[in-house]
């Protein structure tokens, strides 16, 4: 496994793990199955024909969109088990930490990490039990015939998504308190940021490219090439003594980081991230711009 921090903003970052061993990723457990299940459901109902289907998962997806990126991003940790304990106590399992230097500085990544493993264990602690407590009061529904059980089904649903990102942060605080994590900085994740605007056909190149790619550092090192070919721009930086937050993440930014580290579901959860992040850079804005005139009233 390996962790990645991804600045959305000057003052957000998302931190999304992949896991490497290509067996163990393909062994899926119960709750694997399960969710594998539940997703390919999912996009059934998406593509009937049914319009009642088509209301819910319409429902869902709104409803899913508005839960936290973080949490999203947590549940890509895998829970921490006694197997993978020992193996990572015992160096069988190294866990790198991938991060722009060109955004983050060295120092600050234990830092930021240790705030992503910690900020929203007591949340998801406390919304997970709310989930489960909730759940039997949902069974009068299942009495009503045609329709499906929302409520116990959108509870379940939640009590799971609290439990895994729970288990994430955990398991980031349990490599942490150990130790455990080799900070890496990578070149071609700090191009990327970095990178001048490129054509849809560069793009379309590239990402031909990299799908030709043998290894997946053959795939880094031809993204990289190309992107110091076209040259690079410097990113916007907060001025001291100001608060400023500046959104990182562009749709070429999400691109370049899938078709690089082979993640094309990374692309979605970016998308998700940058969305939420400019919602709170406009309303920070709007209340910045709410108080200036009140700030004004005192020196007239």
């Amino acid at each position: 496994m390996r962790l990645f921090l991804f600045p959305i903003s000057s003052k957000h970052t998302l931190v999304y793990a992949q896991r490497l061993n290509r067996q163990l990723a393909n062994k899926q457990g119960y709750s694997e199955r399960v969710t594998a299940w539940a997703s390919k459901k999912w996009a059934q109902w998406e593509a009937s024909d049914n319009r009642l289907q088509k209301k819910i998962t319409g429902w869902g997806n709104t409803a899913f969109d508005r839960i936290p990126y973080q949490e999203w991003a947590l549940k890509s940790i895998p829970p921490l088990s006694t197997r993978r304990e020992k193996e990572e106590l015992h160096g069988k399992a190294e866990v790198d930490a991938l991060f722009p230097a060109s955004i983050i500085k060295p120092a600050d990544v234990p830092g930021l990490l240790r705030t992503v493993a910690t900020e929203r264990q007591a949340l998801h602690r406390k919304w997970m039990w709310w989930s489960l407590i909730g759940i039997p009061f949902t069974a009068p529904v299942a009495l009503i015939p045609i329709i499906p059980n929302l409520p116990f089904f959108y509870l379940a649903f939640r009590a799971w998504s609290h439990w895994k990102a729970l288990s994430g942060s955990k398991h980031i605080e349990f490599l942490l308190d150990r130790d455990l994590v080799k900070l890496v900085q990578s070149p071609v994740l700090s191009q990327i940021y970095t990178a001048s605007k490129l054509s849809s056909g560069d793009l379309d190149r590239l990402q031909k490219s990299a799908e030709e790619a043998t290894t997946p550092e053959d795939k880094e090192r031809r993204v990289m090439k190309t992107l110091e070919s076209k040259g690079s721009h410097s990113l916007k930086k907060p001025i001291v003594g100001q608060k400023p937050d500046h959104l990182y993440v562009t749709d070429q930014t999400r691109r370049l980081i899938s078709m690089c580290f082979g993640m094309p579901q990374i692309n979605m959860e970016l998308e998700r991230a940058s969305t939420q992040v400019s919602k709170l850079i406009a309303e920070d804005e709007k209340q910045e711009v709410q108080k200036s005139p009140e700030q004004g009233k005192k020196y007239v």
